[in-house]
């Protein structure tokens, strides 16, 4: 019976976040495939574009502001794209429960979420429906963990 009731729920906050999301879709000027020119780096995983909208990329995590190697990403983030003009692809949804695009980031022939990962800058997280590259991410991952790289090195 605890397992029915938990799945309800879980059902009824997906509803509720897609109707958010599709409440905030109307709002948003930035395309499925589009090209945008980043100016503020939120953190290791969150931007700003200049149409003033914010982007999160899509299956990343890197630490909050405070924590171990917060400021480590958000640089490496700047290093990568800030002042500059990326390509962001949609998964399949448009914006999270915060009103921020969901995207991929690509700039110079770079996947910009991949390379996050790859680096040590930041963790694999999925949350679907937004799961195109699961296994990608997880492979990035395990070779960053392997290398000791970024957040993975030894204190």
């Amino acid at each position: 019976m605890k397992k029915i009731i938990g799945a309800l729920i879980t059902v009824v906050i997906i509803l509720i976040l897609s109707m958010i999301q599709q409440s905030d879709v109307d709002n948003i000027s930035v395309g499925e495939d589009d090209s945008a020119f980043v100016t503020h780096i939120v953190d290791g995983d969150t931007f700003d574009i200049a149409t003033g909208e914010r982007v999160r990329m899509i299956g990343i995590d890197t630490p909050e502001r405070g924590k171990y190697f917060y400021k480590e990403s958000s640089d490496y983030l700047a290093e990568l794209i800030d002042g500059k003009e990326v390509i962001l692809v949609k998964d399949v949804s448009e914006v999270d429960r915060y009103g921020r695009i969901l995207r991929h980031v690509y700039y110079d022939d770079g996947w910009i979420n991949k390379q996050m990962i790859e680096d040590g800058f930041a963790k694999f997280v999925t949350f679907p429906p937004d799961v195109m590259h699961v296994d990608v991410f997880s492979e990035a991952q395990e070779s960053a963990r392997e290398q000791k790289r970024g957040l993975w090195a030894d204190k």
